[in-house]
């Protein structure tokens, strides 16, 4: 089964502080299950709805920082914490068995072929993690609340919030929202860690090649920590 999918990866565009008025179309978002025309629209065209997804074989390292105390001392340590990635599933009528049922879009049949794949899908309503804004061609331009959209001189800026993103990731994983990593994914997860070292050793004879390796390796001993707290904590994992 081919899935549409939409990429997360967080895209931040950074402009130099002028004279320019910025305008912020928040006031303008709505979340999923508030849908109503407005008279302002933000200049961008309909696009198809979605949903996240998890497949219990995505996950990824995220560095959490916590201050230790002692009786002498303070110190700040990292907190490796193995974090679900979430897929957008495209909610597009005509492809991997989505329809129109009447006016509204019907993914059912896609959803019911994706959980029997192992995927658990994340209802925009339930977990409020959808906007939709007003497009100007009509219908509705899908994001989501991570996202901020602005208005610089005709330029749109989409600025991803990454704190904000983990931060929901991690209550996620905390209220067992979603399945804990299972330790047969953490060892796969492992053996792909140990080819990518593999690899890199044969180039560790450059600077570049030197650091590149420095960090696979400390990749490497993330997820086995990450891992260890997973073991010993279970959900409280998550608990930062």
């Amino acid at each position: 089964m081919v899935v549409s999918c939409a990429s997360m990866s967080p895209q931040t565009t950074t402009i130099k502080q002028e004279t320019t008025v910025i305008m912020d179309y928040s006031s303008l978002s709505q979340p999923w299950q508030a849908q109503q025309q407005k008279s302002r629209k933000i200049p961008l065209k309909r696009s198809a709805s979605y949903f996240y997804a998890h497949h219990p074989e995505n996950w990824e390292v995220v560095i959490y920082t916590k201050k230790s105390k002692s009786k002498d001392s303070e110190e700040t340590i990292n907190v490796p914490i193995l974090l679900p990635v979430l897929s957008s599933i495209i909610e597009e009528a005509g492809v991997n068995g989505v329809r129109m049922n009447g006016s509204m879009i019907d993914s059912s049949v896609l959803q019911t072929r994706m959980k029997k794949s192992g995927w658990e899908m994340l209802d925009p309503e339930a977990y409020d993690y959808m906007r939709v804004y007003p497009a100007i061609n009509g219908g509705y331009f899908y994001s989501n609340k991570f996202t901020k959209i602005e208005n610089l001189a005709g330029r749109i800026i989409k600025t991803f919030n990454n704190e904000e993103y983990n931060q929901f990731r991690l209550k996620l994983m905390k209220d067992k929202h979603l399945s804990l990593p299972h330790s047969a994914i953490i060892q796969l997860m492992l053996i792909d860690q140990n080819r990518v070292i593999l690899g890199l050793e044969q180039k560790q004879h450059t600077p570049e090649g030197a650091n590149r390796l420095k960090q696979a390796y400390a990749d490497h001993k993330n997820i086995e920590d990450a891992a260890a707290r997973i073991k010993k904590l279970k959900e409280k994992a998550y608990v930062i």
